[in-house]
């Protein structure tokens, strides 16, 4: 028997082995299954701001409009539309010369009045002198006396005339009450006004405030001082922060909602009164809060669960949640900082199912094959 023929034997042997270890190997993958691909998330604390939203409107610290209290021809205008003005500043003039002209008369008529009181005066000290020595009779002097109290009504009347003049010349200049913003005029030069017509208006935005409301329910937690996030239309993104400073003492029976008045900083001079927008009324803080990705919670008949990694496995794990904000869900109950979730992948997993971060198989086999 040649060396072939006698190792043949062997062969066959080492064949069915061979064939056997595949066997076994197969068998313990198949009692091995593979670990999940999944995305994950560490269990973190931050701050979070118990919120209660409402809607408002910004309104100016003070709206004036600004009306002529007499009537005349306007002859001057001094500002431009959107100019910032200082409280006592010039903003219009009227016609006043046929005022001026009435004052002058009334000046020139109160010195002769003053001059008039002044001669009767005289003529009455000089006859009470006479009337003890009987060159005069009382006759005489009451006659002086009534004088002098008609010179001195005069000048009176006279004075009286001469102020209110001064007032309707005075009232031909018209000034800002306040500092602010003068919006869009009314009149143009050569117009004539009557007395209350509105000429313009004036806007003082050194502090804007808004009013807003919240739903009834919110009525107990908010207060004076609390603080408030402000989101206007105009400028998507961007936060206003504020101060309540006025909380309706009532609630509005229509709509079942509390008006709310807060104070905005706007130190660049952005906002607009009248403009809309969405208003955060701070209500509560929580300095230490757990927090983890929304996406995590996998929800139950009786609440919800996450998916905890444990020894490289996923372990499903009841939680009891609080706040909610975009993105991120407190965890009021069930987790530890530090810990890790299953941030997706989760719709996948059974308990106990081995997991590994999604993406590691591919980069490692990129690594081996460079």
């Amino acid at each position: 028997m040649d060396i072939v023929s006698r190792l043949r034997p062997f062969a066959a042997w080492l064949i069915l082995l061979s064939v056997i270890g595949c066997s076994e190997e197969k068998k313990q993958e198949d009692r091995e299954p593979q670990a999940v691909p999944v995305e994950m998330a560490t269990v973190e604390t931050r701050r979070l701001q118990e919120t209660v939203r409402g809607v408002g409107t910004f309104e100016a610290l003070e709206n004036v409009s600004i009306a002529a209290e007499i009537s005349g021809r306007l002859v001057d205008i001094h500002f431009t539309e959107g100019e910032t003005v200082q409280a006592g500043q010039l903003l219009f003039t009227l016609k006043d010369e046929e005022l001026q002209q009435q004052l002058e008369a009334r000046r020139a008529a109160l010195a002769e009045a003053r001059a008039e009181l002044e001669n009767a005066r005289r003529d009455y000290e000089r006859r009470r002198e006479l009337l003890p020595e009987g060159l005069v009779s009382q006759e005489n002097v009451d006659r002086a006396e009534t004088a002098v109290e008609t010179a001195r009504a005069r000048v009176e009347r006279l004075q009286a005339e001469r102020e209110e003049l001064r007032e309707r010349r005075d009232e031909t200049r018209i000034e800002a009450p306040v500092s602010g913003r003068v919006g869009a005029r009314q009149v143009d030069v050569g117009d004539y006004v009557d007395a209350g017509q509105v000429l313009a208006t004036l806007v003082n935005t050194d502090r804007l405030k808004i009013a807003f409301s919240v739903p009834e329910r919110a009525a107990g937690a908010a207060a004076v001082g609390q603080s408030v996030e402000v989101h206007a239309d105009a400028f998507v993104g961007r936060t206003f922060s504020g101060e309540v400073y006025f909380v309706s003492p009532e609630i509005e029976p229509e709509t079942r909602s509390l008006l709310i008045k807060a104070w905005i900083e706007d130190s660049e001079n952005l906002l607009r009164p009248g403009g809309f927008a969405a208003v955060d009324l701070v209500v509560g803080v929580r300095e230490e809060a757990l927090v983890i990705p929304e996406e995590a919670l996998v929800p139950t008949r009786t609440g919800y669960q996450v998916f905890v990694v444990e020894d490289g496995r996923a372990q499903k794990r009841e939680v009891e949640i609080g706040l909610r904000k975009p993105g991120l869900v407190e965890i009021t109950a069930g987790l530890s900082a530090g810990e890790t979730v299953v941030r997706s992948g989760h719709m996948a997993l059974s308990e106990g199912d081995p997991v590994r971060a999604a993406g590691d198989e591919a980069r490692a086999g990129s690594g081996s094959g460079s």
